[in-house]
């Protein structure tokens, strides 16, 4: 029996660049918590993209109250294959504010509401990521 339990509350349709070609690429993605032990104990947060029958699950490693560190571990999974998750979360001016780290969304500069961080977003400047 395995005490890490997924729990997702968000998933969808995602964009990759191939970085080797920038071929623009789709994928799924699934964004939760982890809880572990029988009591299902909050352990964290967890974002997984699958591609090509492939999937990378990103976790925050500290166990914060966001699920940036999260991405940003998927993030480096997959830029070891190559690939470049182009979504909202990876803009260099994407920000969250404490009440919305938990939640996924955050802000970005000329949006006047919260945006998914999951969310397709074109990068002009994805040397940043």
């Amino acid at each position: 029996m395995s005490w890490e339990h997924f729990e997702p509350k968000k998933s969808g349709t995602c964009q990759l660049q191939k970085t080797t070609d920038n071929t623009i690429l789709s994928g799924e993605y699934e964004r939760g918590i982890v809880t572990t032990g029988k009591s299902r104990v909050f352990h964290g947060y967890y974002v997984r993209v699958d591609i090509d029958g492939e999937t990378v699950t990103g976790f925050d490693p500290i166990h914060s109250e966001s699920y940036h560190l999260a991405l940003q571990n998927c993030n480096a999974q997959l830029a070891e294959k190559d690939l470049r998750l182009l979504v909202a979360g990876n803009v260099p001016e994407y920000s969250e504010s404490a009440m919305s780290g938990g939640s996924g969304y955050g802000y970005l500069p000329g949006h006047k509401k919260a945006i998914d961080m999951m969310t397709s977003y074109p990068l002009d400047n994805v040397d940043n990521i």
